[in-house]
């Protein structure tokens, strides 16, 4: 047998300011896209398994194991959180075993940073334990949301950084209190071990259980801000950006004009005014709308006079797109002027040629 503690939430249960069956009520349809993952077209909050560890060390190689395993999951009109715990070393085999289970039953895995630490922590005591061969243990990793990467893309620029502690002040407005730092984690494990005193276990299991009910409530916040719904105003325009950013790296271009088009030049710094409007001009030019395409570009030139680049790029589309040369030509010397160099002098000199045969 493994030991556990279980806790039981009703849906409506508020984690800082978000209830937890927000999530279950979410528009998840985004996660595809912005996670660079077509598995998660399915994806609903009901079929996923929450996954959170605390381990014996920040190495995740084969001499790392997981002590204690969070385990959240909807059940009914409850949120489950399950929390294995590894009383000493030779009880890691059950442990597992009921790890195996959990991971068997949902097809979905939401983690924070799981991909690169959870999971592979996990994965090496599976096959170590025989639980899984090496081939085998590769297929057994279920398509997965991890949240880290998406908070990483999406919030970009809005906070001072995306760990987990910020983003529950900044987003969740939940406060830890006397809470333990993750570096001391390890510690408190081999203090256990050597004393036998669980009080500070319970200060890990509390840590490890906020750990999990912060991901529910960040997974709902970032269904939502997905859809650009709820984000706090003055945030509106970088998150939007962010979004643009991604789903013109992921080549879903309508996605990308729609939120690079809310993002407000006025709420943005010179660099992501700059990112807005090339972003425009890509994707307008990959889905062969060059009207707007143009209008994109003129506007750029327009928001940011002093920027070469902008200039460069309404000069192209002119002459190979609109086959207006003179106002190619003009755009190409306003970019000479402004950063000179071979290229733009071989362009204005093409252009002045290009022009004098057209007449």
């Amino acid at each position: 047998t493994s030991h556990q503690i279980v806790t039981v939430y009703p849906l409506d249960h508020r984690h800082g300011n978000f209830m937890l069956e927000r999530l279950y009520d979410a528009d998840c349809t985004q996660f595809a896209s912005l996670a660079g993952d077509a598995r998660l077209d399915t994806f609903i909050p009901d079929d996923a398994l929450f996954l959170d560890i605390e381990a014996t060390g920040l190495d995740h190689g084969a001499g790392t194991f997981a002590f204690m395993v969070g385990l959240g999951y909807r059940q009914n009109d409850s949120f489950i959180v399950k929390q294995l715990f590894l009383p000493d070393m030779h009880e890691e085999l059950p442990m597992l075993h009921v790890l195996k289970e959990h991971l068997d039953r949902f097809r979905f895995l939401i983690s924070f940073n799981g991909k690169s630490y959870d999971l592979t922590v996990l994965q090496s005591r599976m096959i170590i334990q025989r639980l899984y061969s090496k081939e085998e243990c590769q297929l057994k990793l279920q398509p997965h949301l991890d949240l880290l990467h998406l908070a990483r893309n999406m919030y970009r620029k809005c906070f001072e950084n995306t760990r987990l502690p910020t983003l529950e002040e900044s987003l969740l407005e939940f406060h830890r209190i006397d809470d333990v730092p993750s570096a001391l984690v390890p510690t408190m494990w081999f203090e256990f071990l050597r004393t036998g005193n669980a009080s500070s276990i319970k200060l890990v299991a509390d840590h490890n259980l906020y750990d999990v009910l912060s991901m529910v409530a960040l997974a709902g916040l970032t269904a939502r801000h997905s859809h650009r719904n709820g984000v706090p105003s003055l945030r509106a325009s970088q998150v939007a950006l962010n979004l643009g950013r991604v789903w013109m790296r992921r080549k879903h271009s309508k996605e990308a004009i729609a939120a690079f088009e809310v993002a407000e030049d006025e709420m943005l710094d010179d660099a992501d005014i700059n990112d807005k409007y090339a972003g425009l001009g890509k994707a307008y030019g990959r889905l062969e709308q060059y009207h707007e395409q143009g209008n994109a570009l003129a506007r750029w030139c327009e928001s940011r006079p002093e920027e070469a680049d902008a200039w460069t790029a309404y000069a192209i589309f002119q002459e190979r797109r609109a086959k207006k040369f003179e106002s190619a030509l003009d755009a190409a010397q306003r970019a000479h002027q402004l950063a000179s160099s071979q290229t733009t002098l071989r362009r204005v000199a093409r252009l002045q040629r290009r022009l004098e045969k057209s007449r």
